[in-house]
């Protein structure tokens, strides 16, 4: 079974450090490249990850 979670900032590392793998190994599957995304800071990423929670 598959549950679905919201993302907590505290989790934003590891959730980026898995993002940018799946990228890498599977592009098809994403809008967006691993070359683009591997730029992006990790505060970035939290910033966007708390816009979401809000």
């Amino acid at each position: 079974m598959i549950q679905i979670k919201n993302i907590k900032q505290e989790q934003a590392e590891d959730f980026w450090r898995l993002r940018l793998e799946a990228l890498r190994t599977h592009p098809e599957a994403f809008y967006t490249s691993y070359e683009d995304s591997v730029q992006t800071p990790l505060d970035e990423v939290v910033k966007r990850i708390r816009n979401v929670c809000i």
